[in-house]
């Protein structure tokens, strides 16, 4: 039988084989801490398992907000709300939405406003946001709907496909939805359904304030 002292080397080589370092260092310490055997054991396991669960959450993390193209990106949704600058409307909708309850429904948001006004600040925030729990895709609305329109050319099942995905989708515009038709795809259909879509659950305007 292996004495403590063995035991607990071989969990150190076995960790550090299986490439949980951090569980490693954080075993090594709690062994040598006086109070090590007054841990009770679910706690042991928890302190134990804490630090690596986080790192690995954290890396998570940071490659959907790679993925995302909102890696170090400085928007936070908590700068998204009434001040002297712009407001948004209806009241109270930044704080709707940072529950993430409409990813879950599948919902959609439409964002308007004029130019500078803070959509993609708010679209981006939201996007940071739900990287903790989501896998997000950031685009340029031009060039998202060019690829639609080439893959539509291309491959039209594809595109049908993906434009009925249940998902939810964040649009920013600073023109009103009724005058997407003549800018979408060329396409009164699909610019329809577009419209339609973006349109049917959340619309945000952030209205500018004149402080002059």
């Amino acid at each position: 039988m292996r004495t403590g002292k063995e035991l607990f080397n071989t969990l150190l080589v076995e960790l550090n084989e299986m490439g949980l370092s951090g569980m490693s260092s954080t075993l090594d310490e709690m062994y040598r801490s006086p109070k090590f055997l007054e841990l009770d054991p679910l706690t042991a396991i928890a302190n134990l398992v804490q630090p690596e669960y986080q790192k690995k959450m954290n890396k998570r993390i940071q490659s959907r907000l790679r993925s995302a193209h909102l890696r170090g990106c400085p928007q936070e949704l908590a700068n998204c709300v009434d001040s002297g600058d712009r407001e948004y409307l209806p009241r109270g909708i930044t704080g709707t939405l940072s529950t993430l309850d409409f990813i879950d429904a599948c919902m959609n948001v439409c964002i308007l406003g004029p130019s500078d006004s803070g959509k993609s600040y708010l679209a981006k925030a939201i996007g940071i946001v739900a990287c903790n729990t989501y896998k997000v895709e950031y685009h340029h609305c031009e060039t998202l709907l060019e690829e639609m329109a080439a893959l539509k050319a291309a491959d039209y099942s594809k595109y049908q496909k993906r434009s009925e995905i249940n998902l939810s989708t964040i649009i920013c515009s600073q023109r009103e939805p009724a005058s997407w038709s003549s800018m979408i795809l060329n396409d009164e259909v699909s610019s329809n359904a577009i419209m339609k879509r973006a349109t049917r659950h959340y619309t945000v305007v952030i209205k500018p304030l004149n402080n002059g």
